[in-house]
């Protein structure tokens, strides 16, 4: 098992995260309750893709910022469900998508 620090990412965009990558490190995000109360919480529906959706959703509402620190470490592992879930992954993340994108084959899972 390796512990590794999260690195900075890049400033938000909607477009890319919607339609390209899930660039935001969810292992440092911060937000405010009130937020969650106004948008919904995680969906749970979704079992892979509930952090991307939920960043997806609080962006279609405000803009996100970020702060160029390390605030958060990554475990990786062979019995991480990113790392074991494959097809079941990426199924969801193409349905978690075509919901946001109204695209058939959104690019971020072509």
């Amino acid at each position: 098992m390796r512990h590794l620090p999260l690195p900075h990412t890049q400033p938000f965009d909607l477009y890319r995260l919607t339609h390209v990558y899930d660039y935001i490190l969810q292992q440092s995000l911060f937000l405010r309750r009130a937020a969650l109360e106004e948008i919904g919480w995680v969906r749970e529906d979704l079992h892979f893709a509930m952090d991307w959706d939920l960043l997806i959703r609080l962006g279609q509402r405000w803009p996100l910022h970020d702060e160029p620190a390390y605030f958060g470490c990554l475990r990786e592992h062979g019995e991480a469900k990113t790392l074991s879930g494959v097809g079941k992954r990426v199924a969801e993340i193409t349905r978690m998508l075509r919901e946001h994108t109204g695209q058939k084959w959104p690019p971020s899972v072509l």
